[in-house]
């Protein structure tokens, strides 16, 4: 892998997966950034990915590449390294054993990695799994829902909230219930278009159509990353 990104891009990306990238050491490549810089769709572009394995983030970043590659390293310690970078394009580099060369100006880092392999495999997912809403819509809903789940742990399918998308009908219910109290939003939209940008994908139990979404993943949906005014949620069942 051999690319170069503007700071600022970088730093944007790096800055999104903080708050999801796992700092226990029960599995400590939870604490790594996966790196893939490929070309898609006929543009060269790098994806980071990060995950706790109950959340997961994908974003992607235009770059110039030379040579496409993957590997993950250290989130933290890279997101601490470029912010303190100066102001101009970042050269990336992978060298043997899964080493990071980081360049900028008179700036030289190296950062141990791992191999790609090792990295858990996020989902995929399709475009019909996928819908496009106001952010501040869906961070209503949410708040209009999520202080009726339970707190009780080993009440777990009634820990998160239930959302369900009816695309025919241009309705999206989010309902929520600790079993004595019970919350419910409906909305209609006139549209569900898909959306491109970051994109965060909550882990749900399996239930019918949609999902009942983890307490940590619907509030990481609530604070979406701040690109656009939009926000994509999607179910894998």
């Amino acid at each position: 892998m051999k690319l170069s990104i503007e700071k600022s891009e970088l730093l944007k990306a790096l800055g999104r997966i903080q708050s999801i990238v796992e700092k226990r050491n029960s599995m400590p490549i939870l604490a790594n950034v996966l790196l893939e810089a490929e070309n898609r769709n006929g543009e060269d572009s790098l994806q980071f990915s990060a995950t706790d394995l109950e959340v997961g983030i994908r974003a992607l970043q235009s770059i110039e590449m030379e040579k496409a590659g993957a590997l993950t390293v250290a989130a933290k310690k890279f997101f601490e390294i470029v912010r303190e970078l100066p102001d101009e394009k970042v050269l990336l580099e992978s060298t043997a054993n899964s080493y990071l060369d980081i360049r900028c100006g008179r700036s030289h880092f190296t950062l141990a990695g791992t191999a790609p392999e090792e990295y858990p495999t996020l989902p995929e997912f399709s475009p019909e799994q996928t819908v496009r809403l106001p952010s501040e819509l869906l961070s209503g809903m949410i708040e209009r829902t999520m202080y009726a789940a339970s707190v009780d742990e080993t009440r777990y399918n009634l820990n998160g909230v239930y959302f369900e998308v009816q695309q025919e009908l241009g309705k999206i219910r989010m309902v929520a219930t600790d079993g004595h109290r019970l919350a419910m939003v409906v909305i209609w939209h006139s549209s569900f278009l898909l959306c491109s940008g970051a994109w965060f994908r909550c882990r749900p139990q399996r239930t019918p159509e949609w999902g009942n979404y983890t307490p940590k993943g619907i509030r990481r949906a609530q604070t979406p990353s701040g690109r656009g005014r939009h926000s994509r949620s999607r179910n894998r069942i």
